[in-house]
């Protein structure tokens, strides 16, 4: 996987993603558990997205499913996006 995002990045990504003591998705922003928080691709990697901090943020199953290959623009802004 093309990218440098160490483990420490992404609990840094994370921490931004908890509002209320949940995370919450950067999509539809409703509450994720723990168990269910995927590591979502903001530009995906088949289109040519990097495994980096700047394009990974969290998301619920329902939406990391249903966005698939797209590309969408999260509702809460990565601190770090610079490309989206």
């Amino acid at each position: 996987m093309a990218g440098d995002l160490t483990p420490e990045q992404w609990e840094q990504i994370a921490q931004f993603y908890i509002r209320d003591g949940w995370l919450v998705c950067a999509y539809c922003t409703q509450r994720i558990p723990g168990s269910q928080a995927c590591q979502e691709h903001i530009i995906p990697l088949s289109k040519g997205g990097k495994h980096t901090a700047s394009n990974v943020c969290i998301s619920c199953l329902a939406c990391n499913d249903q966005k698939g290959t797209q590309t969408w623009r999260p509702k809460l802004w990565h601190p770090l996006m610079r490309h989206v």
